[in-house]
């Protein structure tokens, strides 16, 4: 309950405090559990509680670790999620690589003696070894990577004899250009696959 007076009914010493006088100037000491707004004198009927000051940033400290408990996990679940986005996207270009050459080496074997096309295929960084050679009667394209699986062969047949073996180990990521040209060797037609 709130009890109020205004400053014509309050007394000199009302609530064990002095007024400076009974005009409608602010006065100059204030009680304990009352309160002074628009001129009048308001006693509380309980005294306030009074809160530590350290209770807020204890709270605040409660919420900012209940978030961080939340979003840790989380953040450390997107960090592998993209890394293993970043290891299907190197297999995807290593698989794009072994295709287009292998691709592009049949398409010049067809085409007869003197044709040449340059290609600019992407290595990906996890590749361990790019290997073009002679089998039979055929030549065949194999990439190594390496995996968190384990280490992954990418294999691609090209239905035309191989000139010259050709091997890269440990490959500098990044774009590469070949040479693929159709060329005789001991009167037979192949393909020669070269980095320029």
């Amino acid at each position: 309950m709130v009890e109020t007076r205004s400053y014509k009914q309050a007394e000199p010493f009302d609530y064990g405090f002095l007024m400076a006088k009974r005009s409608r100037k602010a006065f100059r000491f204030k009680p304990r559990n009352c309160r002074i707004s628009e001129g009048f004198i308001q006693k509380d009927a309980s005294p306030t509680v009074r809160t530590k000051k350290g209770q807020v940033s204890t709270e605040l400290m409660i919420i900012v670790g209940i978030v961080l408990l939340i979003f840790i996990p989380l953040l450390v679940m997107v960090y592998f999620k993209a890394a293993e986005g970043n290891e299907e996207i190197g297999n995807y270009h290593a698989e794009l690589t072994v295709f287009r050459l292998a691709y592009l080496a049949n398409s010049v074997g067809s085409l007869g003696e003197g044709s040449i096309v340059y290609s600019d295929v992407y290595i990906p960084r996890n590749t361990k070894e790019l290997t073009i050679y002679q089998i039979g009667n055929v030549g065949e394209i194999n990439l190594k990577l390496t995996t968190p699986q384990g280490e992954t062969e990418l294999v691609e047949i090209i239905k035309m004899n191989i000139a010259e073996n050709l091997t890269m180990k440990n490959p500098k990521a990044g774009w590469v250009r070949f040479e693929i040209s159709n060329v005789k060797v001991n009167g037979k037609q192949a393909v020669r696959i070269k980095r320029v």
